[in-house]
């Protein structure tokens, strides 16, 4: 659809292993495609850019109903279905209100006035989900966003989105954190929002980011973690909060001592405070059990499984 950003910023980029990643990464995803959600996008309306776009507010709103016909209407919103549950949001996209189970506009109000400049910036958003906050970094006509997640699902939901959005500056990479390091020296801005208690070395991976930035760059890092004022981070044995691949959450300190540990500066933590269940909860859109169903319903400052009840934490830095 657009020229690809790799071979226009090729100086600092490993592009033959980024070309290389991509090519398993696609046969990997055809292998383990997920059949009803294919099927869905294979029947959408043929791509055009709509007029109707405002990425300004709480909402991401692309597309009208009254640009589609009644069959392709039709095949929008047995898109949206097959896209259940939507974990990010709210979204408007043709007409349809989707409320996703995380009320995702909470948290970019916290961090937005925490990024110092969008317009002309090259930005990643690692672990992007289906790209809710790449469009709303897209409203401040940012260079570049490139999101990076590894579930497939994500893809599709970014695809569908971009078909009629159009947006040249807006890219989904197959891959996640792991290969962060392939982009040296590169972004102005990394946002890693709710990933690094789902990584067995979070440290290492800090590094990583810390090499992808450009000198003076800054990291904003949104973290599920615990209270306490002590450097430490609690290991859950199995499930935390109902949740599986939960390594390590942090208290803000340990947080601090990590970005620290990869040589960051300037960490400041401008957000510590129990996630609430208005922020993370079910709806028609995600009908899912969600934080409420997993926070003990005596004591809610703990899990059902006895642990701290979840924090989030927001951190910003600078390489």
């Amino acid at each position: 659809m657009f020229d690809d950003y790799i071979h226009k910023y090729s100086s600092n980029l490993n592009v033959a292993e980024i070309i290389k990643l991509r090519e398993k990464k696609t046969c990997l995803s055809r292998k383990f495609r997920l059949k009803s959600l294919a099927a869905a996008y294979d029947g959408l309306p043929d791509s055009f850019k709509t007029s109707h776009v405002d990425l300004s507010g709480p909402v991401v709103s692309v597309g009208s109903a009254d640009e589609l016909s009644p069959a392709d209407l039709e095949s929008i919103q047995r898109m949206f279905q097959a896209l259940i549950p939507w974990k990010k949001g709210p979204f408007r996209l043709f007409g349809t209100e989707i409320d996703a189970e995380w009320r995702s506009d909470l948290k970019w109000d916290r961090i937005v006035s925490s990024i110092d400049r969008i317009e002309g910036r090259k930005i990643a958003d690692i672990g992007c989900n289906n790209a809710y906050y790449m469009y709303r970094l897209a409203h401040f006509n940012p260079r570049l966003v490139v999101g990076f997640d590894t579930y497939a699902k994500y893809l599709f939901n970014f695809n569908f989105v971009q078909k009629y959005l159009q947006n040249p500056a807006l890219y989904f990479e197959y891959f996640g954190i792991e290969y962060i390091n392939l982009y040296n020296n590169f972004f102005d801005t990394v946002l890693c929002l709710g990933l690094l208690y789902h990584l067995t070395d979070p440290v290492n991976s800090l590094v990583d980011i810390h090499q992808s930035l450009r000198t003076g760059g800054k990291l904003i890092v949104e973290c599920q973690g615990i209270e306490g004022n002590e450097p430490i981070a609690l290991c859950p044995d199995g499930r935390y909060a109902g949740c599986r691949g939960i390594w390590f959450l942090p208290t803000a300190a340990c947080l601090i001592n990590w970005l620290r540990r990869a040589n960051f500066k300037n960490i400041e933590c401008f957000y510590s405070e129990y996630l609430e269940p208005a922020e993370q909860r079910a709806t028609l859109w995600a009908p899912i059990k969600s934080l409420s169903d997993f926070l003990d319903p005596v004591n809610l400052k703990i899990t059902v499984e006895g642990y701290p009840a979840p924090m989030r934490i927001y951190v910003k830095a600078t390489k």
